[in-house]
């Protein structure tokens, strides 16, 4: 009797450890939806991300040197690139002092719809039209949805410091 006691909790134990156990790689959540709205209110770190239709932007603390200095003009919006809240400014003969220059929610924000507005399918044709108002981009809120009317799928990374909320 006690072996079978010790045998149904080792197999309880066991499945529960299986259950937790996820073999396909962390989950991340998202929104999904035909209309999205993003909206900055906090920090944004290094390395942090946003995935929107399974394109990932990814925070560097560089983005307004490599805005600047490294990539061309004219492809610079094409790259899948997005501003820290504080970005590192180097400054020529100043190599032993740190310069930090601050990006808002409104410049983020105003960012990631530049990179959004030049997104193209196949045919050249835009992806994602933008709602609301001038003043709604001005407090770091941009609400999407896609020109040929598919659900929009966003997630972000663990603690990323904008809301992203289906609109109805």
């Amino acid at each position: 009797m006690m072996t079978k006691i010790r045998l149904a909790v080792l197999l309880i134990f066991s499945m529960s450890l299986a259950m937790s156990c996820n073999s396909g790689g962390d989950k991340v959540k998202y929104v999904l939806a035909e209309t999205v709205e993003i909206e900055y209110y906090d920090t944004l770190k290094k390395d942090e991300w946003i995935s929107i239709d399974g394109v990932t932007f990814k925070h560097l603390d560089t983005y307004e040197a490599l805005k600047e200095d490294s990539i061309p003009e004219n492809e610079f919006y094409t790259v899948d690139i997005l501003p820290t809240t504080l970005q590192q400014i180097y400054i020529p003969g100043a190599e032993s002092h740190e310069f930090l220059s601050t990006y808002g929610d409104a410049q983020v924000v105003f960012e990631l719809f530049k990179h959004l507005a030049v997104k193209s399918d196949e045919q050249g044709n835009q992806i994602y039209k933008f709602a609301g108002h001038s003043l709604d981009m001005s407090r770091g809120k941009m609400i999407l949805m896609r020109h040929d009317g598919k659900k929009i799928k966003v997630s972000t990374s663990e603690g990323y410091g904008a809301a992203v909320r289906k609109v109805e």
